[in-house]
């Protein structure tokens, strides 16, 4: 009987310590997390609070890409070349992109998928 008393204890004092769910946002080297300025670039393409953050001037053109693979290198050059192919859908009959320098790069981890990288990219106006 001592025994299942110690055990339901056991329990309830695990339940009670560790029932608390701790949001590490931004904790990880100083990085922030899922940043606003991304997400606002990716979801609703507005380039306004990116531009700002990386003082990118207004003449020049923004592009960025997505890569995912399961090793960050691979999902690095997923992500650039997805910008280069942006890049080179916005120039008309062009077969190469001169004057595209990088700007930014984000990626996350996770372990099921593997890394996702978001490539920014800009090209001054010639």
């Amino acid at each position: 009987m001592k025994k299942i008393i110690a055990l339901l204890a056991c329990l309830a004092m695990g339940a009670l310590t560790f029932g608390e769910v701790v949001a590490w946002k931004g904790m990880e080297f100083g990085i922030e997390q899922n940043p606003k300025w991304l997400r606002s670039l990716v979801e609703k393409h507005d380039e306004r609070p990116a531009r700002k953050k990386f003082d990118i001037a207004k003449n020049a053109r923004l592009f960025y890409g997505t890569g995912n693979a399961p090793d960050l290198e691979s999902a690095r050059n997923y992500a650039a070349a997805d910008c280069m192919q942006k890049a080179l859908g916005a120039e008309s009959d062009a077969r190469t992109v001169s004057g595209l320098s990088p700007v930014y790069e984000y990626w996350e981890q996770d372990d099921e998928t593997g890394y996702t990288v978001t490539a920014i990219f800009a090209q001054e106006n010639r």
